[in-house]
């Protein structure tokens, strides 16, 4: 076995009292020796480094290939990081394109860089979507590769119609210019930055073939507008609001009480079921006490109050990613002895395609 010895200067007339090679002086001394000279020398000089040949071979082999050893490492973290990253979802019936089921899922995202991960497992997904979305017969998201494909089985009896096969065109729901669009079924009659009136047609559900033959289908698609709304929102001088105090008590009954005692006034409970035994409900009652507070707001106040009306009444249904308020100014208040009348214009993006079958 040959040692690969690394020592100090002030040994190396010890060093030399044995059969070495390779020998190399700088700041340090570094050889080659036997298994005869390491065991003299490990008794009388003191040694920094100790490698077998084996050992020294990896680790120089290392040193020279580390850039790509670690590229070679960087690239299957990141191969492994894209394989259970998701790119792409995708409905396996376009048919049954539901942009508020997207939105759900997509929501349940988290992103890492420039990779996007499910933040439950596949299982626990499709329980979450199965719960939100039972009105559909089936609901079930399954994943291949790095996409992510939703299907869909809905109930329909015999004497409805499924929405699907209605024909029909996507219409302007107000008057907007528009600044995205994204088909599934259909043709586009628009193009970006063209200005549209409420009623005019978006995406035709007609098909037209070579035969000067015309389809008839359900288009489905979105179309995000710039649209600008003027609104005007009245707000009580005064307002009373009804809230907890943040007193409580806590009751364990076998049964819903027809009697609650308390000596709260006014309250609010909430129930919770403990245990069942014998067809008997065991449950415990949280009851909490309601104050009344009056708030009263001054113009400004009104102003800001009503701005937060909007943007509630905005994000209030869930909405396409790209849907957004671009701003909300103030163009004037009125008043008279119990409100105040604020006249808001509102600048968002929204999807204004809605659905209108054929006549």
């Amino acid at each position: 076995m040959k040692y690969t010895i690394t020592t100090t200067n002030e040994f190396i007339n010890e060093v030399i009292k044995v059969k070495i090679k390779n020998l190399k002086i700088d700041e340090q001394v570094t050889f080659e020796t036997n298994e005869k000279g390491y065991n003299y020398l490990k008794n009388s000089i003191k040694i920094n480094q100790c490698l077998n040949n084996y050992q020294f071979r990896f680790v120089s082999i290392f040193k020279k290939h580390i850039i790509t050893i670690i590229s070679i490492i960087i690239l299957i973290l990141t191969l492994n990081l894209f394989s259970k990253s998701i790119t792409k979802i995708k409905f396996i019936d376009s048919y049954n394109y539901n942009q508020e089921i997207l939105e759900t899922i997509s929501n349940d995202l988290y992103q890492v860089g420039p990779f996007k991960f499910l933040k439950r497992s596949i299982n626990s997904l499709n329980q979450h979507l199965r719960s939100k979305y039972y009105a559909y017969e089936w609901i079930g998201v399954t994943k291949k590769g790095t996409t992510l494909y939703i299907e869909i089985e809905k109930n329909e009896s015999n004497n409805q119609i499924n929405l699907k096969d209605v024909p029909g065109n996507l219409v302007s729901s107000k008057n907007a210019i528009i600044k995205y669009y994204h088909l599934e079924k259909g043709v586009v009659l628009i193009q970006e930055d063209q200005a549209v009136q409420k009623g005019e047609i978006l995406i035709s559900g007609e098909i037209k073939h070579y035969n000067d033959n015309s389809e008839y289908i359900h288009p489905i698609g979105y179309v995000i507008g710039e649209t600008v709304d003027v609104k005007t929102i009245t707000i009580n001088k005064n307002i009373v609001n009804i809230k907890r105090s943040g007193k409580i008590n806590v009751i364990d009954v076998w049964k819903d009480p027809e009697i609650i005692k308390t000596d709260f006034a006014n309250y609010e409970i909430e129930y919770k079921n403990i245990f069942k035994l014998f067809k008997k409900q065991f449950m415990r009652l949280y009851i909490y006490e309601l104050i009344q507070t009056e708030t009263s707001y001054n113009e400004n106040d009104a102003i800001e109050y009503a701005k937060t009306i909007l943007i509630r009444d905005f994000y209030e249904s869930e909405r396409l990613e790209l849907e957004k308020i671009i701003y909300i100014n103030h163009i004037e208040t009125t008043e008279d002895d119990d409100c105040y009348y604020v006249k808001l214009v509102i600048k968002a993006h929204e999807n204004i395609a809605e659905f209108k079958k054929n006549q």
